[in-house]
């Protein structure tokens, strides 16, 4: 995702070099964010060009906050690696969710 890169490049490798950890440790990938189509729909409602810009940009810094959040919190190292890519893997699906609800609300007034 353009936003999470931009957000690691800018500050936090931790959080890059984990997930890239967790990948080569358990060979899973749910907790990667995933790359989007610009064709992206949410509920039906198609985003202009400018909205799916900031739905990247809103999805990769909540990615990149909350990611960095369980990183560094105490229990995170006591968590096994499959664990570990369990919590992060449900936080991006919770973000996802929330980003989109939250693009909904500025995309269905303009898509009617």
């Amino acid at each position: 995702s353009p936003g999470l890169v931009a957000n690691v490049q800018s500050g936090d490798a931790k959080v890059d070099s984990e997930i890239r950890r967790l990948q080569k440790a358990t060979g899973l990938a749910t907790h990667f964010p995933s790359t989007l189509v610009p064709d992206l729909q949410i509920k039906g409602y198609k985003m202009s060009p400018a909205q799916f810009t900031e739905y990247q940009k809103k999805l990769g810094q909540k990615t990149a906050e909350v990611y960095k959040n369980i990183i560094s919190s105490p229990s995170y190292n006591s968590m096994t690696d499959e664990a570990k890519v369990e919590a992060l893997s449900k936080s991006l699906t919770k973000i996802k969710k929330a980003v989109k609800e939250e693009m909904l609300k500025k995309i269905a007034p303009s898509a009617k």
